[in-house]
């Protein structure tokens, strides 16, 4: 019995991969046509105040434009910026006005820097930071120690896992361990290193 519940965990598990994959194959950037402006920012628009909402209750937030929605617990994968962080892209949070948070919002989508990315299927990502929110394009990868890597390399201070709803800090011993990992994949043919282990847009 022990056995059988085992190997339905690790199917349950690969599904649950495969689902969110196919879920985000409209988010692979350059293979597709990209979101026209318009439709990023009526999407982010009509979000916009579920976005503030859960920065205020969760001191976060992850929206897809292309799936029109934010992500939850429920989904799969490790969300990461792979661009350094732009002056722009910090805002002030005090005392939670959410009318005004959610027009800054709507504003800093509109950023040349971040629209082409939330264009290419990117995703509209945030936490609160030493009393500001920081706001950027974030990828949503299915390997964790690829995630770690590219953060690292953006000069990122940390990612997050949607499925453990927990941030990690991505620290030099950390980058480190991925690093070794990732290597090891490659030396013996492991696909998610090959095939760059995203779920989201490419850049």
């Amino acid at each position: 019995m022990l056995k059988f519940w085992k190997r339905y965990v690790v199917v349950a598990s690969k599904l649950k991969v495969l689902e969110a994959a196919l879920s985000q194959l409209a988010g692979l950037g350059r293979k597709i046509v990209p979101l026209t402006r318009e439709k990023v920012l009526q999407r982010v628009t009509a979000n916009a105040p579920d976005i503030a909402k859960s920065i205020q209750e969760y001191n976060g937030v992850s929206f897809s434009p292309r799936l029109n929605r934010l992500f939850t617990p429920e989904d799969y994968g490790h969300m990461m910026s792979v661009v350094k962080e732009q002056d722009w892209s910090r805002l002030p949070v005090d005392g939670g006005d959410e009318a005004d948070l959610t027009r800054r919002l709507i504003e800093l989508a509109q950023q040349p820097g971040m629209m082409k990315r939330l264009r290419r299927g990117q995703n509209y990502g945030g936490w609160v930071d030493e009393g500001e929110l920081v706001m950027d394009p974030s990828v949503r990868h299915v390997n964790r120690d690829l995630s770690i890597l590219r953060g690292g390399r953006a000069k990122q201070k940390a990612g997050y896992s949607l499925m453990d709803a927990d941030e990690y800090k991505l620290t030099d011993e950390l980058k480190r361990e991925a690093l070794r990992r990732l290597l090891a994949e490659v030396a013996a043919g492991g696909g998610a290193a090959a095939t760059g282990g995203y779920l989201g847009a490419q850049d």
